[in-house]
């Protein structure tokens, strides 16, 4: 009777769990998206950056937006920056040694990931760190973030340049 009563109570319960569709909640279509980020892969030669729009995408409430004004430093490291801490990563301080934990992974911007297997200290800035399986930026892919109104790409050769999001209105047909 207990086993009947389990299960009578037990099943539609996770039956309504697993049965939950999941919601879209990211306003691009086509596009891998985490953490208020969308991305895409992007050759560099679509890449321009004299100021022109190299990018158009149409966003699923039917508005267009367009990438093109690039945008210079300070401005350019800061939304590089911001994209980096807003996946989980960390920047550590050119001022005071940060010691990193065995389970994290330290990136410098201008290398390759590095598993951390022994206790270090990272003296020097530009560089990253984060537990692992955190999202890392791709090479060849752009990171647009409409709340920001700012696009990140990151080149091959570990270089980066940032620039303006416009989101244009919807268009009556």
């Amino acid at each position: 009777m207990k086993k009947l009563l389990f299960l009578l109570v037990f099943i539609p319960i996770a039956i309504s769990l697993t049965s939950c569709g999941s919601v879209s909640v990211t306003p691009f279509e086509k596009y891998a998206y985490i953490k208020s980020w969308a991305y895409r892969e992007m050759p560099p030669s679509q890449v321009v950056t004299n100021g022109e729009v190299f990018f158009e995408g149409k966003l699923s409430d039917g508005k267009t937006f367009s990438i093109g004004e690039k945008i210079d430093d300070p401005d350019a490291t800061h939304y590089y920056n911001a994209l980096w801490q807003d996946l989980g990563w960390a920047l550590v301080s050119k001022a005071s040694p940060v010691p990193i934990a065995q389970t994290e992974i330290v990136i410098n911007t201008t290398s390759d990931i590095t598993n951390i297997t022994e206790d270090k200290t990272i003296k020097e800035g530009n560089q990253f760190t984060a537990y692992a399986g955190t999202h890392r930026p791709k090479a060849g892919h752009i990171y647009i973030n409409l709340k920001r109104g700012v696009a990140v790409y990151f080149y091959s050769d570990k270089t980066f340049d940032s620039f303006k999001v416009k989101v244009n209105p919807k268009e009556d047909n």
